[in-house]
């Protein structure tokens, strides 16, 4: 079993420390996880989980994920200066991806520290002229510096504040007394005159259409009297026989 988990390991970090030298530090991430669940069932004191914390936490400091490295990196110590008789190049290593993080964080004077000790650590084991001694000298210089610029912005940040101090006379014993100026009346708003509303337009009344005049009627013709009729004559009497 442990041969076939020391196999599967080497493959993940083969293939992990391609994606990363790829800039593929996602995939990195992702490798370098698998690789720390294989080391943690190898064991907590196989050198193999430690250095697979270490390069998880390079990954993710790449990728700016600052908390997440700083807890792989806080273990990877602790299992270092308490369960392995580490080598002081491994705790350097631990050292100065902490200090690589504080200084992504902008916490310049933790990270000059731990840089000086990582300096000092890699000049007693490899020497002044060591590529890696070398390095850990950058960095320690690059983190001064810094730290000295910042420093400087501060001593003239406080300089200036100073000198504008300096510029306000401040009384220090009896002098003229100095009248303050007599505060101007408030401005008094206008009382709001009350809107005249226009009286509203009456209708127009309309005078009635004229009626037509009534026509008098037709004089009707006047009614002639019947002619008289002639007077009808009795019959004469007829003479007796």
């Amino acid at each position: 079993m442990g041969s076939g988990l020391n196999d599967d390991w080497q493959q993940y970090k083969a293939n992990a420390e391609a994606a990363f030298a790829a800039g593929n530090f996602a995939q990195s991430e992702a490798l370098w996880a698998m690789a720390v669940l294989l080391a943690e069932q190898l064991g907590a004191a196989d050198a193999r989980l430690t250095k697979s914390l270490d390069h998880l936490s390079q990954s993710l400091l790449r990728q700016r994920k600052y908390g997440l490295a700083e807890i792989f990196l806080l273990r990877s110590w602790k299992i270092k200066t308490k369960l392995l008789p580490a080598e002081p190049t491994e705790l350097a290593k631990t050292l100065n991806m902490v200090a690589e993080l504080f200084f992504q964080q902008g916490r310049i004077l933790e990270s000059e520290q731990l840089c000086a000790r990582v300096y000092t650590m890699y000049r007693d084991c490899y020497g002044l002229q060591h590529p890696t001694t070398v390095t850990a000298g950058n960095n320690l210089a690059t983190v001064v510096q810094l730290r000295k610029s910042h420093d400087e912005e501060k001593r003239k940040a406080a300089v200036a504040e100073q000198q504008s101090a300096s510029d306000v006379q401040w009384t220090t014993g009896p002098r003229t007394a100095v009248q303050p100026p007599s505060p101007q009346p408030a401005e008094q708003t206008p009382n709001p005159q009350p809107t005249v509303h226009a009286p509203a337009p009456q209708p127009t009344v309309q005078p009635p259409n004229p009626q037509p005049a009534v026509q008098p009627p037709n004089p009707q013709p006047a009614v002639q009297p019947p002619n008289p009729q002639p007077a009808v004559q009795p019959p004469n009497p007829l003479s007796a026989p």
